[in-house]
Order: C-alpha cells, then sequence, then structure tokens
C-alpha cells in the first residue's frame, strides 16, 4: 500500500509540475512575443528617425550647395548695395589723414585743401578754430579724456572723422 500511496503521490506531483511548467511555457511564449514587438516598434521608430535625418541631411546639404553655386552672386549683390558707403568712407578717411599728414609736414591750409579738393567743413576746424589741423587728434584726445573724467566717470569714449562717442 505504501507503494501505491508513493506512486499516487508521485503521479499528482508530476501533474502538478507539468499544470506549473505548461502555465510558466505560455507565460514565458507571452513574454517574448511582447519583447519581440516592443523591439520590432524600437526599431521602427529608429527608421522612422533615421529617414527624417536622413532628409534633414539632404535639404541641409542641398541648401549648402545652392549657396556654393550662388555665393559669387551673393557677394557681388552686397557688393554692389553697400560699394558706394564703403567707397564714401575710405575716400574721406584717407583724404583726412593726408591732410593732417601735410599738415603736419608744414604745408599751408590753402595749399592742401587745393591739392586735395578737400570739402570746406575739414579746414574749417583751422579757421573756426585758429588752432591747427595737425593737433586736431591732440585737442579732441584731450576732449574726451577730460569729458569721461568730468561728466561720465568709468566709461570710454571713442573719436572718429567727425564727433566724440562716450560709451
Amino acid at each position: 500500500m505504501m507503494c501505491r500511496n508513493f506512486t499516487t503521490k508521485l503521479l499528482h506531483f508530476t501533474l502538478l509540475n507539468m499544470d506549473y511548467t505548461d502555465q510558466y511555457a505560455r507565460i514565458m511564449q507571452k513574454m517574448l512575443a511582447d519583447n519581440a514587438a516592443a523591439a520590432e516598434a524600437v526599431v521602427a521608430g529608429a527608421r522612422a528617425e533615421r529617414e527624417a535625418a536622413t532628409g534633414e541631411w539632404q535639404a541641409a546639404r542641398n541648401q549648402w550647395q545652392e549657396n556654393e553655386q550662388n555665393a559669387a552672386q551673393i557677394l557681388q549683390d552686397y557688393t554692389d548695395k553697400y560699394r558706394a558707403q564703403f567707397e564714401k568712407y575710405l575716400r574721406e578717411a584717407i583724404t583726412e589723414k593726408i591732410a593732417e599728414h601735410m599738415l603736419k609736414k608744414g604745408k599751408s591750409v590753402e595749399f592742401v585743401m587745393a591739392l586735395l579738393s578737400l570739402p570746406v567743413r575739414l579746414m574749417q576746424t583751422t579757421v573756426n578754430t585758429k588752432l591747427p589741423l595737425a593737433e586736431r587728434d591732440l585737442i579732441l584726445e584731450f576732449m574726451g579724456m577730460q569729458t569721461v573724467a568730468d561728466q561720465a566717470p568709468g566709461h570710454r569714449y571713442r573719436i572718429s572723422h567727425n564727433s566724440i562717442v562716450l560709451y
């Protein structure tokens, strides 16, 4: 009888284990299927992102190529637009420096004006102040330093051909 009990218990235990094994197998299969679906979703998302990035890269590359092809025209348009301003500024700055140099070397104001065909406003510094144009930079430098010291401590100044700018 003991043998029969043991056999029954063994059979019962085996059947229970089979039920648990089947349940475990089903749980594992479901988990693997869920993981495979999640992995596929990740891969699909990565592919979509890659395609979007490739599209952006291609658009940027096309824009760069277009800019390269049109660079000469863009530069020409910019230069044409601002050429007159560049030339005027350079002409005035160079003429003023030449005039200052000539006046420092002892040439007369009338001679410099006639030679360089300077506008009268540049030579009026000498006429209005009775000071030589050659000393203009020193006077303006002093005026800038004194104004900052008296009225704007901690600030700076910049001298241009027609103004002193405090900042």
